[in-house]
Parts: C-alpha cells; sequence; structure tokens
C-alpha cells in the first residue's frame, strides 16, 4: 500500500494480493476493489487472507502526500503470462538523463512500485533477474503506469547421435556472457529440463551440460527456446580401452557404442599402454580403430501429434531404424479438468484414416511419418437431486443434446411431510421431472432438481365428526382424510364454524391450545400440523314425575342431555293401578306408555297414574233346564281390572277349548246336571270369576211327548193345537207310505 499523486485529502491505494482483502471502515467490513481505491486520510485495518493460510489484518494510516508524484507499477509476468516472478529489481530514467534505481524486489505477484517526485511524461524502465536485463520500455506513465516485462520459458534437451531422448538426470547450468553468473538451470528429467527466463540485452544465454559422461559441453550464447546437446556415437572396433576428456576430465568406463557430447578426447590402450586422441561429433558413429566417421544408420521420424493439437504426449515419436515397426497408442481419455475431457476418436497416418477406434497402431518406417490421433471434446452433465433417482448424468460430446431426468416428482416419507419437484436449475430449465429442457452440451453443465417442502395440515373437530367442519383458507391440495398438503412455511386460517347443538371451545394445534373462544386462528405449517377444533355440547334438563301409583325408566328425577338428543320415558304403573296419560311441561301428549322427547328446551315430563276398581264378572243365566239337543247361550259382564280381558268358560270345572270369548253356547249330549263359570284376567294378570250357572239336561220321554199347558196361558192354546194338527199329518203320512 503505498500513496500516490492526488487530493491532499484522499490517498489512493494500490494491492496486489491473490486472495481476498478487506477493510474496516469503522462499521462493517467491505470487500477492497482490486486494484487500487480511494480512501480519505486516516487509519484503516486491512484484513488479507486466502484459501491456505489464516487471514491476516493490519492497521495502516494513510497520509496524502504533500507533493505532486508521478508513480509507474511494474511487473513482471511469467511465461504463462498469469503469475508473477518475485525478486526482480528495476531500474528508471527520464529519457537522456542517468539511470536511477527502483527501491525493492518485485513481490509474490511479480509488482514493484516506481515512486517519482515530480511530473515524468518520458520514462525508460528495464527489468534484471538473475542478472540478465532485459531491454526496456519507453512510456508516459501519466497515461500508462503499467510496465509490463514477460519471461521465456526454455527447454534444453539431451539427444543421441541418432536424435533420440537420452534419458538422463544430468545438471544443466547457464549464464548470460555479458557479465553474469553461472547458475542452476535445471537438473534433466528424461533428457529434458524447462526454465523461465528473462530474455537479455545483449541477447543470448551460454547452457551447459557438465558431467554427462564425464564430460562437458556448452551451447550459445543464443536465443533459442529449445537448446538441443547432440552427442556423437564411439564404437571400439574391437580392442578394450579407457576413455579421457580433454581437459582432465575423469575417467570415463569405455563400453562399445557409447555416446558423448562433442569433444577432444584421448583413450588409452588397455594393452598396449598406448594413448591416442579422437574427437566425437555430434550425429556421427567414431570407429576408434579406424579413425574413420560415419553418418547414423539410416533413420526416418515419426511425428506424433494429436487433434486438437499438444493435447497429450504419446510416446513414439522419434527416429526409428528404417524399416522398423513402431506401435502408437493413445490414451482413450484425456482429461482437461474434472468434468471437461478428450475421448480418442481415430488415427490416421499421413493424413489417411486408420479406422474409428481402432487403437493402437502400428506404422511401418519406410519413410518419415506423421501420425495424428484424433480426439473429440467431452463435457459431462452432472445431475443431482436431493430426492428421488437421477438419470441422464454422463459424458457428452461436445454441442450434443443431453436431458436430465428423475424417477418421480413426488416423495412422500410417510410423516406427514413429503417433496415436491418444482423445476430444473443449475444450467437446465423446465417443470417435467421425467424430462428436463434439451440442454445444449457445449460447456460442462449440472442439472439441479429443485424441489418443495409440504407439511400435512390435519383439521379435526372434538367430538369426532361434526358438521359443518371447519374451513381452511387457502384449501390446500387434498391429502388422507381430514388432511390437506401446504407448502412450508404458508400460513392457513381456519375458522371453526357453528355446528347445531354445540357451543365453540378453543383450538389446539399439536395439543397446544390457542386461547378460550379465539377463533379463526392462522396456523403456519412448517412441520406436520394437527388442529383441532372443540366444542361443548349444548345441554338441556329433562325432570321426570310421576303421580301416585307407579313409576318411569328412566326414574323419575332431573337428567342432563345434549341438545338434540332423544329420551324414551316409559310409564310403568304399580300394582292396582295403570298409566293413563303424559303431560309434557303440562299439555297433554298421549297415552302411550313410552313416550320419547327431544331434547331441544328444557322439559318437565309427568306421568299420570290412576287406580284401578277391582276385577268383577257376572254371567247369565244362571240355571237353565234342556233336553238332549237343545243348547244355552251364556253372555257375561265385566268391570274393573285393567283391560284388555282374556275370557275361559269352564264346563265342570273343565275349560272349554276354544271357549274365549265373552260369550259361551253350550249344547250337552247327554243328560244330566251341568255346572258352567266364567274365568276373566286382566292386562295386569288380575283374574276374577263368576258364580257357577246350573244347566239341567233331560232325556226325551218314551213315547212321545208331553206337552204342559199352564194355567192362565190362553196365548199358547193355539200354538199346541197346531203341533198337534202336524204330528198327526205325519203319522198319517207314514203309515201310507208303508202301505204303498
Amino acid at each position: 500500500m503505498y500513496p500516490v499523486k492526488g487530493d491532499p485529502l484522499e490517498v489512493n491505494v494500490t494491492i496486489w494480493f491473490s486472495g481476498t482483502i478487506e477493510y474496516f471502515d469503522g462499521a462493517t467490513w467491505q470487500p477492497f476493489i482490486k486494484p487500487t481505491m480511494t480512501f480519505l486520510e486516516g487509519t484503516y485495518t486491512f484484513r488479507f487472507s486466502d484459501q491456505t493460510s489464516p487471514s491476516i489484518e493490519t492497521n495502516l494510516t494513510l497520509i496524502a502526500p504533500s507533493v505532486e508524484k508521478t508513480v509507474a507499477y511494474i511487473r513482471l509476468l511469467k511465461s504463462d503470462g498469469v503469475s508473477g516472478q518475485p525478486g526482480a529489481t528495476a531500474r528508471w530514467w527520464d529519457y537522456g538523463k542517468p539511470k536511477q534505481d527502483v527501491p525493492g524486489e518485485t513481490n509474490n505477484d511479480g509488482v514493484l512500485l516506481c515512486l517519482m517526485d515530480g511530473k515524468h511524461t518520458d520514462v525508460l524502465i528495464e527489468m534484471t533477474f538473475e542478472d540478465a536485463t532485459a531491454p526496456f520500455k519507453r512510456q508516459n506513465p501519466t497515461t500508462n503506469s503499467f510496465y509490463i516485462f514477460q519471461m521465456t520459458k526454455v527447454t534444453v534437451e539431451l539427444r543421441d547421435h541418432a536424435g533420440f531422448i537420452i534419458p538422463d538426470n544430468s545438471t544443466v547450468n547457464y549464464y548470460w556472457p555479458y557479465g553474469g553468473t553461472e547458475r542452476i538451470f535445471g537438473i534433466l528429467s528424461n533428457g529434458r529440463a524447462s526454465k523461465d527466463l528473462l530474455m537479455p540485452n545483449p541477447p543470448g544465454f551460454v547452457y551447459l551440460i557438465k558431467d554427462f559422461q564425464k564430460s562437458r559441453q556448452q551451447i550459445g550464447p543464443t536465443l533459442n527456446t529449445t537448446v538441443v546437446f547432440r552427442t556423437g556415437k564411439v564404437v571400439d572396433g574391437g580392442f578394450g580401452c579407457d576413455i579421457y576428456w580433454q581437459y582432465g576430465g575423469p575417467t570415463a568406463t569405455f563400453y562399445d557404442g557409447i555416446e558423448l557430447l562433442p569433444g577432444n578426447f584421448y583413450f588409452k590402450d588397455i594393452d598396449t599402454n598406448t594413448v591416442k586422441n579422437f574427437q566425437v561429433k555430434a550425429g556421427q558413429i567414431l570407429n576408434l580403430q579406424t579413425g574413420t566417421y560415419s553418418p547414423p544408420e539410416e533413420y526416418f521420424y515419426l511425428t506424433v501429434m494429436t487433434d486438437p493439437e499438444n493435447l497429450t504426449t504419446i510416446p513414439g515419436e522419434g527416429w526409428y531404424v528404417k524399416n522398423t515397426y513402431v506401435e502408437l497408442n493413445a490414451p482413450d481419455i484425456v482429461f482437461i479438468s474434472d468434468n471437461t475431457r478428450y475421448k480418442f476418436s481415430y488415427w490416421d497416418l499421413d493424413g489417411e484414416p486408420q479406422g474409428v477406434g481402432v487403437n493402437p497402431i502400428t506404422v511401418f518406417m519406410d519413410v518419415n511419418h506423421t501420425a495424428t490421433a484424433h480426439y473429440v471434446l467431452q463435457y459431462y452433465l452432472t445431475v443431482t437431486s436431493p430426492f428421488g433417482t437421477v438419470d441422464g448424468e454422463g459424458w457428452y460430446q461436445s454441442g450434443a443434446t443431453a436431458y436430465a431426468t428423475l424417477d418421480t416428482g413426488l416423495v412422500d416419507h410417510g410423516n406427514g411431510t413429503r417433496r415436491v419437484f418444482v423445476s430444473w436449475g443449475g444450467d437446465a430449465s423446465g417443470t417435467n421431472y421425467a424430462q428436463s429442457n434439451p440442454i445444449v452440451m457445449n460447456a460442462p453443465k449440472t442439472a439441479v432438481a429443485n424441489w418443495k417442502t409440504q407439511y400435512l395440515l390435519t383439521v379435526v373437530t372434538d367430538p369426532a365428526g361434526l358438521s359443518p367442519q371447519p374451513t381452511r383458507n387457502p384449501t390446500g391440495e387434498a391429502g388422507p382424510p381430514n388432511s390437506w398438503w401446504y407448502d412450508a412455511d404458508t400460513s392457513v386460517t381456519l375458522t371453526a364454524q357453528t355446528v347445531s347443538g354445540y357451543n365453540f371451545n378453543y383450538w389446539d394445534v399439536n395439543g397446544l391450545s390457542q386461547g378460550t373462544g379465539v377463533n379463526p386462528i392462522t396456523v403456519v405449517v412448517n412441520t406436520p400440523k394437527t388442529a383441532t377444533a372443540h366444542y361443548v355440547a349444548v345441554t338441556y334438563t329433562l325432570i321426570i314425575e310421576t303421580t301416585p301409583g307407579g313409576s318411569t325408566n328412566p326414574m323419575p328425577g332431573a337428567y342432563s342431555y345434549a341438545a338434540g338428543s332423544q329420551v324414551e320415558v316409559t310409564a310403568i304403573p304399580s300394582s292396582g293401578y295403570v298409566f293413563d296419560h303424559w303431560e309434557l311441561n303440562g299439555t297433554n301428549v298421549g297415552t302411550a306408555t313410552t313416550y320419547t322427547v327431544t331434547m331441544n328446551a328444557n322439559y318437565v315430563l309427568k306421568a299420570f297414574f290412576r287406580q284401578v276398581p277391582p276385577l268383577t264378572v257376572s254371567i247369565s243365566p244362571m240355571s237353565a233346564s234342556i233336553l238332549i239337543g237343545q243348547q244355552v247361550t251364556f253372555t257375561s259382564s265385566v268391570s274393573g281390572g285393567i283391560p284388555p280381558y282374556t275370557y275361559q268358560w269352564y264346563v265342570n270345572n273343565q275349560p272349554v277349548p276354544g271357549a274365549t270369548s265373552s260369550t259361551f253356547t253350550f249344547t250337552p249330549t247327554a243328560a244330566g246336571t251341568y255346572y258352567v263359570v266364567l274365568k276373566v284376567t286382566d292386562a295386569a294378570g288380575n283374574t276374577a270369576q263368576s258364580d257357577t250357572a246350573k244347566v239341567t239336561v233331560s232325556s226325551i220321554p218314551v213315547g212321545g211327548y208331553s206337552i204342559s199347558l199352564y194355567k192362565n196361558n190362553w196365548l199358547a192354546i193355539p200354538a199346541y193345537i197346531l203341533i198337534i194338527i202336524l204330528h198327526t199329518t205325519i203319522l198319517c203320512s207314514a203309515k201310507y207310505g208303508r202301505k204303498h
């Protein structure tokens, strides 16, 4: 942080920091908008943090400069053009003026501040890193204050006489030949080493390998970004020897076909102890015995490429002896990131496709060849959902159309909670859980299933099943009986209705009373809930009374019944009494022994009983004299008791079958004296018996009939005369019939 040119009351603050920066304004933490913000003079707390280190807080007092200054921001970038290179120094000067050192070095972001007193409009700046000074940059810092320098990546390779990489781990050094110090460039790994260098002026670096086979070689100065050390091959020609580098290098153990860096050597024949000088030439084969050089065997170069270019390195590129067979095997998958990859499609050899999916291929090295592995770009579709089972996730070729799917749009947890699919989000869209709208796979995509939570609201009454039921607003979606689904946090107004025969008392929600008489209530459905509307039944009093002579069921007394209920009361007379009638609140309501009261008011129900007279019975006639074949009819008179009555006639103390009515006709079939009695039973089971009537039955006399004429009965004389005439006529007719 540093002050720059500006109003004396303000300070411009510039921060180069790869993490997060915040400042405290006295009330809250505010984000610092990189790279520059303007503050009023004062003391501020700044907080620095990144993903790998704990946050750091520091207090800074900002004071605006009192003199005019010019600032230049100097930055050295690595070869990737993004990362900064720390440790570089810089010098600045006005055109035609002496150079001045810029205090300090570049920080981890590669930034160095150049603060110049006064106004400068033509400033030159040069950077130095590891002894090398890059060409200066000249510009007007008041219009463009950023001086950007960038390093160059240089690769050093060690190859054999035929051009093949030598898998060696020798150390490579380098230096700037115009006053630089020799430094380590890097350690070869599989024959290669790379390093970012600040390309100098005057141009070029010198590169050295000093420890390969106890020999050394240097190349340069050169500005090449690829520096190749090429060896020569030495064969002994049939005798053994030790070899030495000409500048006194340690003895190297010779073996036939050894690869050595170019230079002058001598060898010592072990058998003859003679010494002879020889020179190794890059790319040549030296026969020590004959002292002759020959070019390498005929080689052809196999170039191995990828489409897209430089996608991956496929082993096999290089020089091959003529008529060699080379197998090339491309990796099936090349990952760019976790969700971006290239998938192998086919090889072409010198532009000729080798067949889709054919891998590996074999190349016959009869000429130089170029083999290209073609890949197709693929992106991954991630499909996520907290519920249900998703499908459609996977790799898709760039530009293809994909769909995200779910096996269900409704998940009921069985506890009054369920999840309802709403829509596809992320990089997907649509409201059909079974298939999203088309997703064009032109980048890695994520389809997210959005769900909403619903809870079950159960609304009941106490007592259960009262009608009408409470109302709901909003009504919700029907669920199980007396239950409805609502989106989480929905506010529902519940109103208890007027129910005949009941008075509303209070609501409870999940057992918690909402207050006596509070109606309606609002329920926030943020969990499964049960709301119960409690009612108290309206009751009326029934007083049952009786007059003397009986009781009731239920017994006389005061009773409380719910409004609308029906109560049956039965009159039970005592012995010797009979029920007469009912009176309800003083009004005669009938004589049936059972009366039903509908309890829609308070009532007094009274049963009236009356005393029953004794049961008596008489019959008539009390005596009779008849002949056989004649009959006599008895009638009865019954009083008292409790109707209806049942009758049974007796003759000589024996019940007469079928003689169960109030009259009885007696037809004797034999002469004699008979005694007739009637027994009567009333509805209460009381019995009464009549006095005994006497019936005398005579036989018809032998020889005819006798007729008695009572004295002074003059009206009977004609009748008897008529009978005599009739009898005489019958006898004459009988005699006449016998003669004929």
